[in-house]
């Protein structure tokens, strides 16, 4: 049984090949991931602790037939637990876990008051809750999110936005001041406030299904795992001119890889129509 440890910076995605009637098993964070392969389904099982700051991974396999009825009647007992079953004429032998960004935009809140004053540029590194894609072969079967933040509701009124989810942020500045939590991404945002008045920054929308996934490590990369950076600029008139996702990994990255494409493609690289300026990506409520 080969199984990595969590305080290591050993990836916990990628693929796995199980014979019939053996399983494995991830470790992502406050989420557990069970997989068990028979001749005709794929079974896939996972709980969550609901505790965001937990930072283990792991990744034990090949698991025997035991393990799996263990944890499988665990699941039946325990509505804790979710266990769903895939069927196939016949299974594919590999399963590849993948990280991906979330399926809805996220909308950050520091946890302190944070503003930048006139003629400032900062960049802030917001960390992002990641979900666990499982792809048997060819086919995807589901996804988990590694944590799932609350729901929220993001634009100008009740009839006019978007249904996003919530989180909190430190607003790190440094890299080094940036825990590592393996089953969160890290997006770099770039502010540049050129208006006479300082800039709030009471919420912030993030496009996560817009940014790809990369891999990096490193003295340079204190996690394993980055979006693509935001650039927003706010110019003299205190209007929001610029808000651009960057093509490629963020900068001092230019090394990492890309693992995984967004879930929806932008045409170019500039969102500001997208977002709607500050409507789009800030909010003062």
């Amino acid at each position: 049984m080969e199984s990595m440890p969590s305080d290591t910076l050993s990836p916990w995605w990628g693929p796995v090949d199980l014979d019939l009637n053996t399983a494995a098993c991830w470790n992502v964070g406050p989420t557990t991931l069970w997989a068990y392969r028979t001749p005709q389904d794929w079974r896939i099982l996972y709980s969550s602790t609901g505790d965001a700051m937990q930072h283990d991974s792991s990744v034990e396999t090949p698991l025997g037939v035991d393990r799996w009825e263990e944890m499988e009647a665990q699941a039946q007992a325990d509505t804790a637990f979710t266990l769903h079953r895939h069927t196939f004429r016949s299974t594919p032998t590999t399963l590849d876990i993948q990280p991906v960004s979330a399926d809805r935009s996220i909308v950050v809140r520091p946890e302190h008051p944070l503003s930048i004053p006139p003629g400032e540029e900062v960049t802030l590194y917001l960390s992002l809750p990641l979900w666990i894609r499982v792809v048997a072969g060819t086919t995807a079967l589901e996804e988990v999110p590694s944590h799932r933040p609350s729901d929220t509701w993001f634009g100008p009124s009740t009839q006019e936005g978007e249904l996003c989810y919530a989180t909190k942020t430190a607003g790190r500045l440094r890299l080094t001041n940036l825990p590592l939590r393996p089953h969160r991404s890290v997006t770099p945002l770039r502010i540049r406030n050129d208006a006479p008045d300082s800039l709030p920054l009471e919420r912030i929308h993030v496009p996560a299904p817009y940014l790809a996934l990369y891999a990096a490590d490193g003295e340079d990369a204190p996690t394993h795992l980055w979006t693509q950076a935001l650039t927003l600029t706010r110019d003299k008139g205190g209007v929001i001119t610029e808000v651009r996702i960057r093509t490629g990994p963020p900068r001092d990255l230019e090394d990492a890889v890309r693992i995984q494409e967004p879930r929806r493609e932008i045409k170019s690289g500039l969102v500001l129509n997208t977002f709607r300026a500050i409507e789009g990506l800030l909010g003062t409520a």
